[in-house]
């Protein structure tokens, strides 16, 4: 069993890594044991308080983070791909068809949109315990800014929001 100490540097170091995902090729390597790394911290963290509620929330957060981007990602090729694939047109009359393309890319942002707010909200419950449970205010900030960027992610302004939530 970790102590207190050991946990806030292994969720502090994966935050870190999750920060390090905008840097091109190791970006994603990072992000992934960065997210590794917290889910651990979390994990901890709720068994030394004894209170399952702030893994739960994270880990049911992170599921639908994952779900999100995957859905997002296969109705993006699906409809986008198909107006494209389908009809038998020739090639010089595919600029009619953009517009069926973009359709199933603001559909797949769409779905994203709203499975990245559900997993942001559980996100944000499980950091609201923990500076609840260990009255620090910057927990519940975190909470805040990660929350509210992804409401606001729809116009961008939101993943600076995300971006500082991070840091």
């Amino acid at each position: 069993m970790m102590d207190i100490k050991q946990i806030k540097y292994l969720g502090g170091i994966g935050a870190t890594l999750v920060f390090f995902t905008i840097i091109p090729f190791v970006g994603f390597v990072a992000n992934i044991t960065g997210i590794v790394l917290m889910a651990i911290a979390f994990y901890q963290l709720a068994n030394i308080i004894n209170n399952k509620a702030i893994f739960n929330k994270f880990l049911i957060g992170l599921v639908l983070r994952m779900v999100g981007l995957i859905i997002a990602i296969y109705v993006g090729l699906i409809f986008g791909l198909s107006y494209f694939f389908i009809t038998n047109i020739p090639l010089t009359s595919v600029l009619s068809n953009i517009n069926g393309a973009f359709l199933g890319i603001g559909v797949a942002i769409l779905v994203w949109w709203i499975l990245e707010i559900i997993s942001a909200n559980f996100y944000a419950k499980s950091y609201k315990l923990v500076g609840d449970y260990f009255n620090r205010y910057l927990f519940n900030l975190t909470a805040n800014f990660l929350f509210w960027g992804a409401v606001t992610a729809i116009v961008l302004v939101g993943f600076i929001l995300i971006f500082i939530s991070n840091i």
